[in-house]
């Protein structure tokens, strides 16, 4: 009878070992200099590497549950690509994919259900690579970043939260793209920029529900959304053109602001800033070297710009409620200043030459 326990015993201490041990690591290499690494500690993790080319290193480090890893790179002849996915939870999604040389990706989730998508296609032949960056700690969080063009693309975003929505594409030369959720639920985020050396940075700070979306397409072009302690808040802006500036802050528990500006030209500048609740600022430019700035501090106020041509500028201040005020200038050098404090005011002016 001992004889028979004993062999129980061991069968069941085997089935348990089998049962703790089916993750899954695969790893193909072509190539060489090449150096791939997988760390599994969990159950049911899977990780896939491939990598052709020269001296390509990568890292996968999965700690958990159900998680899914991987890594492509390159269908003959990538050199110096560099990879890492850390993920640490459940049910997590990581997928990394190199062509050409010289780029690197990094991925962190900590959460469950989480989702991570880089791509990234650099010229041939050693030219700069891209680089992008994703961190996320939370649940059901999305990231997808898309690099493309003649390299030297910088993309990173970090998601503090759940359910937070980030992508960032870019088509170019030397683009930066920075997108950042800070402690919220709910927010999404999205970025284009085609062209070169073009820079945009989208944040929020304690804040759910929020909306940010930005393009440009030009060179040198910045973009600045910002959307501090507030729910339900949108920002839109479109830049075609070069060196032009956008900054768009809702701030200080701002609820449910609107926020657009369009610019088509040449050294162009818009500053919207809204503090309050459902407040709408629209701003639109073509030409050359133009500028508005509005600023709204209350509820339910209405600020609106439209130039076009050179050299004009239009400030518009509103403190108060229900407040609104329009401008539109059409020609050179023309200037408009509209303040008004207090409620249920309207301002108009319009210019041309």
């Amino acid at each position: 009878m001992k004889k028979v326990f004993l062999t129980v015993a061991v069968m069941l201490l085997a089935c348990a070992w089998v049962v703790a041990q089916n993750n899954s690591a695969t790893t193909n290499q072509y190539g060489k200099d090449n150096y791939a690494n997988i760390n599994q500690t969990g159950k049911d993790n899977l990780a896939t590497q491939k990598q052709d080319g020269d001296r390509n290193t990568h890292y996968i480090d999965q700690y958990g549950k159900r998680n899914t890893a991987d890594q492509d790179v390159g269908v003959c002849c990538a050199e110096d690509n560099g990879g890492y996915i850390n993920q640490v939870g459940d049910d997590n999604q990581a997928y990394q994919l190199q062509r050409w040389d010289n780029n690197y990706a990094a991925a962190d989730q900590y959460g469950k259900e989480n989702y991570i998508s880089q791509t990234q296609v650099s010229p041939p032949e050693g030219p700069p690579g891209n680089n992008a960056y994703a961190y996320q700690d939370g649940n059901n969080n999305s990231i997808t970043q898309d690099q493309r063009g003649g390299g030297g693309n910088y993309a990173s975003a970090t998601q503090i939260g759940n359910r937070n929505i980030g992508e960032q594409f870019q088509t170019g030369k030397d683009n930066s793209a920075v997108q950042y959720v800070y402690y919220g639920n709910d927010n999404e985020q999205y970025m284009t920029q085609t062209g070169r050396g073009n820079y945009a940075d989208q944040s929020v700070y304690y804040g759910n529900g929020n909306y940010a979306s930005g393009n440009q397409d030009g060179k040198r072009n910045q973009l600045y959304q910002h959307q501090w302690y507030g729910n339900g808040n949108a920002a839109y802006s479109s830049q075609y053109g070069d060196d032009n500036y956008v900054h768009q802050d809702q701030y200080y528990y701002s609820d449910n602001n609107y926020a657009s500006a369009y610019q088509d030209g040449k050294e162009n500048g818009i500053y919207q800033r809204q503090e309050g609740d459902d407040n709408s600022a629209y701003a639109s430019q073509y030409g050359n070297n133009n500028y508005a700035n509005q600023g709204q501090y209350g509820n339910n106020n209405y600020a609106n710009s439209y130039q076009s041509g050179k050299d004009n500028s239009v400030n518009q201040y509103q403190a108060g409620n229900g407040n609104s005020a329009n401008a539109s200038q059409y020609g050179a050098g023309h200037s408009a200043v509209q303040n008004q404090i207090g409620n249920n005011n309207t301002a108009n002016a319009t210019q041309s030459n």
